[in-house]
Parts: C-alpha cells; structure tokens; sequence
C-alpha cells in the first residue's frame, strides 16, 4: 500500500474525530456592550446648527454608555423598552437639557395617548439617544467596547436597575460612566473602578482587566431621530424627536 493511501485512509478514520470537536450550531444570544470614547467630532451644536468646519475634539470627558444587543428573534424588555428581535438599543444617562434644549415629544401608556412640543430633554436614563446624538452631533472617534451574553435572569436584573436609576443624574456621584460601570460590575461580578467622580477613561483603562476582546465601537450605531424615557411624573414612556 502506497504512502498516499496510507495517509488517505488515516484521515477519513480521523474526520470525525476532529467533527467530534465542534461547538455545535450557533444560538442567538442578548449581549451587554459597555462602551466608551474621550475623542469626537462636533458636526452639529446642541441647536442642531451646522459646524463648518466641524470641530474635533481629542482627550475630552467624552461619554460612556451601554447597548443591548439583541440577536435572538425574540423581542426583550430592557427597562421600559421593548426590544425587537435582531435589533440593538443604546442606553445611557445623561444631564438636564444635555443634546439639545428643546424638542417635540410624544407618549403613549394603557390610558391613552398624549403629544407636545417644546418640552425640554429629561435627566436620567435615555434610550436610543446615543443612537440620535452620536451619529449626527457628535461623532465618537476610537471608541471602544466589550461585551458578555446576558441570560434571562440578567435581563431581568438589568430592567429593574434601569428602573430604579430613571431620573438619576449627578456629575460627581452618578454621571453616564457610573451608571455603566455599576450596571457591568451588577451583571458580571467584575470589579470596575467605582469610586467618586467616575469617568469616560476610566471605563477605558478598566477594558483589558476584563481579559475579553476589546472591539472598535466607531460607526456602529444605526442612526435614529427618536429617542426615550420614562416620565415619572406622568407615568408615561415618552418618545422625544432629535433633528
């Protein structure tokens, strides 16, 4: 018997060994992104004027903020929000008035539905408001990332912190990168620098403890002109439209 067919007959007893080796089929998961960036570029001013040029901006305090990404076919409640199938939601915290001072909004709940214009943006929690200001305001340069699968029990957890932080905003106690690192180190039991006056580069330097793959976040937003948040006081989830 040849060499060739010695070799030939080797593998074909081998394949499925090495088959037996595989992961098996892919299954969709939810993931949890924290992200963050300190260099961007202002196209646009908070009054939705045009910058010409438009004017970069390097080592500012930049933002941090997390994304849902759902890649299963199943729709999740995140928060307030309902969560299509294949589809990603970008949450963040963000101050009285911050993206704009003025804007039309309109709200739906179980007891009817309601609209106006004029009203100021809220403080605390937004959803897809990354989504409106990064992709047509102030578009984010070296942005990084990292992400971990969330099962249900953790959806479940993140919605109620969501919850209880809807109109929390203080710069030095709990600004946007507090709010993502506690919601990452309550989710994973990791140990993110949560101390006072938390920042945008903190997250960053905190990324390569997590030992996962740091991914590039610039442009991966898909561009939106609505955003969320829950009003309290009207016990309404309201939609907001940024220019």
């Amino acid at each position: 018997m040849s060499k060739k067919v010695k070799l030939s007959l080797l593998f074909t007893m081998i394949s499925p060994l090495l088959c037996s080796f595989d992961y098996g089929p892919y299954v969709p998961k939810v993931y949890f992104e924290i992200h963050t960036y300190n260099d961007y570029v202002i196209v646009k001013d908070d009054n939705g004027t045009i910058k010409n040029p438009p004017e970069e901006k390097v080592d500012e305090p930049g933002h941090a903020y997390i994304v849902i990404n759902n890649q299963t076919s199943v729709s999740k409640t995140i928060g307030y929000y309902p969560l299509p199938g294949n589809t990603k939601l970008s949450i963040g915290l963000w101050r009285f008035g911050a993206g704009g001072s003025s804007g039309s909004s309109s709200s739906s709940s179980s007891s009817g539905s309601s609209s106006s214009s004029g009203d100021e943006y809220p403080n605390g929690v937004r959803y897809d408001f990354e989504s409106c200001k990064l992709t047509k305001y102030q578009l984010p340069k070296h942005e990084l990332y990292c992400r971990q699968a969330l099962s249900d029990e953790q959806i479940v957890t993140l919605t109620n912190y969501l919850k209880d932080k809807n109109d929390s905003y203080n710069v030095l106690t709990f600004n946007c990168s507090t709010f993502a690192a506690r919601a990452w180190n309550m989710l994973f039991g990791t140990t993110f620098y949560d101390g006072w006056a938390m920042t945008p580069k903190g997250i960053r330097n905190e990324l390569p403890k997590t030992k996962l793959t740091i991914y590039t976040g610039d442009g991966e937003l898909t561009t939106k002109n609505t955003f969320y948040h829950y009003d309290s006081k009207k016990a309404k989830f309201v939609e907001y439209y940024l220019n």
